[in-house]
């Protein structure tokens, strides 16, 4: 068996089935919310006190239009990352791996999954990466990303690697006695 698409409902019974320690979530990632809101914040600020100042111009007008669509893209952005942050998650059984990301979700079996092929020991992505993801039969899964963040992601990643090393995916090496 190889990986295989599933419907979002099945992906819901599947999470409310498992059990809680199984289950890893997405949230939105607080920091970027408070950056738009400190660089919208002191924008807007800047601006209106040049106008209350100088007077509104051509220039000040279309400026301000520019940055209000700026604006209202940057609210539907994290509106529509809010809603893959709810929507979306991970659950390890012990026969499975089961993820949602957005409209899409996934299973399969830990036999199935492919280590090596799956990203994770890519060294070229550096401590500079703002978003990694797992690539499971060529299907993403969500690891980071700048809108969203999983608040256990340690846990998850032992848990996956603990499912690796049960799966035979990862063969264990004998202690070293140096």
């Amino acid at each position: 068996m190889s990986i295989e698409a599933i419907t979002t409902d099945e992906f819901e019974t599947a999470w409310l089935e498992a059990d809680r320690s199984n289950r890893f979530r997405y949230r939105i990632n607080r920091g970027v919310i408070r950056l738009y809101s400190f660089l919208f914040g002191l924008f807007w600020a800047a601006y209106g006190l040049t106008v209350w100042g100088k007077g509104l111009s051509f220039v000040l007008g279309s400026v301000g239009a520019v940055v209000a669509v700026v604006f209202v893209f940057a609210i539907y952005n994290i509106m529509y990352w809010r809603h893959y942050a709810r929507v979306s998650g991970i659950i390890t059984t012990s026969t499975q791996l089961i993820w949602r990301n957005g409209r899409t979700a996934w299973s399969i079996t830990w036999a199935d999954v492919d280590f090596d092929a799956s990203g994770l020991t890519n060294h070229s992505i550096g401590t500079q990466a703002v978003e990694h993801h797992l690539s499971i039969r060529g299907k993403r899964l969500d690891v980071a990303r700048m809108h969203v963040e999983m608040p256990r992601i340690r846990e998850f990643m032992a848990t996956f690697l603990q499912r690796m090393v049960e799966s035979g995916q990862i063969q264990r090496g004998s202690p070293s006695t140096d």
